[in-house]
């Protein structure tokens, strides 16, 4: 067997940007003569490459006034609703949808129901060469693995169903960032099942009224997550240098 295994020069590296690269450098002693009987050896030196990794999508969320919409069109004027989901880079993302119409419904009073959203995490990696470590995410730490979603308040507020949120916790937020919200962040393991997370809902009630025929604001779901990279090198060790 291969012994003495050590990192020369560089070996841990604090963050790495999308698109980066750099080299470790691991010596070895390969085995000798007597290991091997002086008979040629060949092999796969198998390693693993363990990271963490963190990633963000961004969902262009409509607010909709749907008389003033109607309005227009019966004036022949045309309103068209455009949205786009940024999903970020990574074998794990956060996918969110609108449930129904894809849009909140500006102007519902109380507790009446103006979106639904639905989330869920999936594994999008190559499974034959990588994992997420032990198949979860953990609940939300200092400096740690989790889940965060963040919602802003000019959607209207934030409900879970039946007032249980599951394995998230939420509170409001107006801390650094460009509008405050509530953030919703996981408090217990989320685990994925053949690659995906059952789904996860947020409702949006009380919303506000507007006067245009729409407006964009935008949900961001954040992940952080510890991923395990496995591959193989074939090896020949050959004591009598012949081919």
């Amino acid at each position: 067997s291969f012994k003495n295994a050590r990192c020369e020069g560089k070996c841990d590296f604090p963050s790495i940007l999308p698109g980066g690269q750099e080299q470790v450098q691991i010596i070895m002693t390969a085995p000798s003569e007597g290991d091997i009987a002086g008979v040629k050896l060949e092999t796969d030196l198998n390693f693993r490459v363990t990271y963490r990794y963190e990633t963000s999508t961004i969902m262009e969320t409509l607010i909709v006034n749907m008389d003033e919409i109607l309005s227009r069109q019966r004036q022949g004027q045309p309103v068209t609703l455009e949205q786009n989901n940024i999903m970020g880079s990574g074998p794990i993302r956060v996918e969110g949808e609108i449930k129904g119409v894809p849009y909140v419904l500006a102007g519902q009073p109380g507790d009446k129901q103006a979106g639904i959203f639905i989330f869920t995490i999936r594994n999008i990696g190559d499974k034959g060469k990588g994992t997420l470590i032990n198949g979860k995410i953990e609940p939300c730490t200092e400096g740690g693995q989790c889940v965060g979603i963040f919602f802003p308040n000019a959607l209207g507020t934030l409900k879970c169903p039946n007032d249980n949120c599951g394995k998230f916790t939420c509170f409001p937020y107006s801390g650094p960032g460009p509008v405050p919200g509530t953030v919703c962040i996981n408090k217990d393991p989320i685990e994925l099942f053949k690659g995906e997370s059952s789904p996860f809902r947020f409702d949006i009630v009380n919303s506000p009224d507007i006067p245009e025929p729409f407006r964009t604001h935008n949900v961001r779901a954040d992940v952080a997550y510890d991923y395990e990279l496995r591959g193989s090198v074939h090896i020949v060790v050959n004591p009598l240098q012949n081919v």
